[in-house]
């Protein structure tokens, strides 16, 4: 007997496998992986004689970067690799004619502090300042 039914982008319609495998459940929407390599299929022996047990990622969304103010497509940006503050202020739309680009604020939480940045687009696209590289979970806001 065998059977497949795919977490679709991490997500689980009910919460549930259809089988009752205790680290192939869901908890919260989201697929809770095996917390070692051949450990989902020693689990299955219970209810499958001979259990093949692969994993398949069909997408990698690495980190969120939130970007709000003065842009003209605000909103949260998942990016897969590395993004610059040029970058993603291209990637919402660029700034509104209402925009401020030489006081963005950049709010960065690291190690249980918030740390806030101020950049400036201009001398940072003139070559005159770093260009400044997003982290996971930055939020960027154009004033």
């Amino acid at each position: 007997m065998e059977r497949e039914k795919p977490f679709r982008n991490g997500r689980c319609k009910n919460g549930r496998k259809d089988f009752p495998a205790p680290d192939l459940r869901c908890s919260g929407g989201r697929a809770d992986a095996p917390r070692a390599p051949g450990e989902s299929g020693k689990k299955l022996k219970e209810f499958v004689e001979n259990p093949d047990v692969s994993v398949t990622v069909t997408e990698a969304n690495s980190f969120k970067v939130y970007v709000s103010g003065q842009v003209r497509t605000p909103g949260v940006f998942k990016l897969r690799t590395e993004t610059n503050l040029l970058q993603i202020i291209s990637m919402a739309g660029g700034f509104t004619e209402w925009a401020n680009p030489k006081k963005i604020l950049i709010i960065r939480k690291a190690n249980g502090t918030e740390k806030r940045i101020i950049a400036n687009h201009k001398r940072m696209a003139d070559g005159k300042e770093l260009i400044l590289v997003l982290k996971p979970g930055d939020t960027v806001i154009v004033p």
